[in-house]
C-alpha cells in the first residue's frame, strides 16, 4: 500500500546537459496541496491552472518525485510531445516511452499515452490494474469520455480504496455541456485564476476585443468535447472571417507583431492573403505553443458558443 512516505524526497540525478525546468512559488504551492491532499486520503485530487501557467512542469516534477512507474494520458499529439520532453527536461534520467499510433513503447517505466490508442484493447489488457501507481490525466476535463473510463478503471484508479494517486490537471474544470467531473475527480484541491497570475506577472495582460461574425457557431458538430475544426474551418470561410480579421487587425493592432490561430492550413492561408503577407511566413509552432495557443482558442470559442 502507498504510504505517506511516497512523497519522500526524490534521490538526487544526474546532471542534463541542457536547463532543468524548476518550479515557480506557485507551482511549489500546487505539489504541496497534492501531498496535503494524498496524506488525507485524497487519491483523486484535480489541479486547476490556466493555460500558460505550467501545468506540464507541475506534473513532470510529481512524476520525478514519486517512486514506482507512471502514466501521463492526452488526447492531441502536441500535448503527448510536450509531455515526454517536459518529463525528460525535468528528470534527465527519466525512461520515457510513448503510446501512440505507431509508437508502442509500453514497457516504459513512465509511459505518456494517447487515450485513443491506449484505450485499445488490444494494448490497454497487457497492463494489470495497479500497474501505474501514478496517473496523471492532462486537460482532465476531457475525463467523461468514456475512453478515458474505460482506462482508468481497468488500471484500478475508481476502485474504491485504491492505491492509485490520479491526478487531473486542467485549466477549464467547468465543461461547456455542464457534465460534472466528479465522477473521475475527488476535490480541486489547487487552484489559481488567470486574473490574479496576471496580476503577479506571470502571464500577460490581456485585452479582449470580440471581432463579430454573422454565422451560426450553434450548428458545429461536437466530438468529446471538442469542436469540429473542419467544421469550424468550413464556417469562416463562408462568412469572409479572413477579412474581418485582417480589417481587426488594421483598426486594432495596425504595425504591431501579430499572430493568427486558425483551424485549419486553409484558413490560415486565407488570413495570410487577406492581411497581405507572405505564405512563407507561416511557420509550424512548437507543441507546447500549439497546445497553449489550442487551449486559448477553445476557452474563446467555448465563450463565444456561450453568450
Amino acid at each position: 500500500m502507498l504510504q505517506a512516505s511516497l512523497f519522500a524526497p526524490p534521490p538526487p540525478t544526474v546532471a542534463a546537459s541542457g536547463p532543468v525546468l524548476s518550479l515557480r512559488p506557485y507551482q511549489h504551492e500546487a505539489l504541496d496541496a497534492i501531498r496535503a491532499a494524498y496524506a488525507e486520503g485524497v487519491r483523486r485530487p484535480l489541479v486547476v491552472l490556466p493555460t500558460g501557467a505550467g501545468k506540464t512542469v507541475v506534473f513532470a516534477h510529481l512524476i520525478r518525485d514519486l517512486p514506482g512507474r507512471a502514466l501521463v494520458l492526452a488526447h492531441r499529439d502536441e500535448l503527448i510531445g510536450q509531455a515526454a520532453d517536459k518529463l525528460r527536461q525535468v528528470d534527465p534520467t527519466a525512461i520515457v516511452g510513448r503510446v501512440q499510433a505507431g509508437w508502442d513503447e509500453w514497457r516504459a517505466p513512465v509511459v505518456v499515452a494517447s487515450v485513443q490508442s491506449l484505450a485499445q484493447a488490444a494494448r490497454l489488457s497487457r497492463y494489470r490494474p495497479g500497474h501505474f501507481s501514478t496517473i496523471v490525466v492532462d486537460e482532465a476535463h476531457h475525463c467523461t469520455a468514456r475512453t478515458y473510463r474505460t482506462i482508468l478503471n481497468h488500471l484500478g484508479a475508481l476502485e474504491p480504496g485504491t492505491n492509485v494517486l490520479t491526478v487531473g490537471v486542467t485549466a477549464t474544470p467547468d465543461r461547456g455541456d455542464g457534465v460534472g467531473l466528479g465522477h473521475v475527480f475527488e476535490p480541486i484541491v489547487y487552484e489559481r485564476g488567470l486574473p490574479e497570475m496576471i496580476a503577479e506577472g506571470y502571464l500577460v495582460p490581456l485585452r479582449g476585443i470580440r471581432v463579430k461574425i454573422d454565422a451560426d457557431f450553434g450548428t458545429l458538430r461536437v466530438r468529446a468535447g471538442e469542436v469540429s475544426e473542419t467544421d469550424a474551418a468550413r464556417l469562416l470561410m463562408a462568412h469572409d472571417a479572413p477579412g474581418l480579421v485582417a480589417a481587426a487587425y488594421r483598426r486594432h493592432a495596425a504595425g504591431q507583431r501579430a499572430i493568427v490561430f486558425t483551424p485549419t492550413v486553409q484558413v490560415a492561408e486565407a488570413c495570410a492573403a487577406a492581411l497581405a503577407v507572405k505564405v512563407a511566413l507561416m511557420l509550424p509552432v512548437k507543441p507546447e505553443l500549439a497546445a497553449g495557443l489550442n487551449g486559448i482558442a477553445k476557452q474563446l470559442l467555448s465563450e463565444a458558443l456561450a453568450a
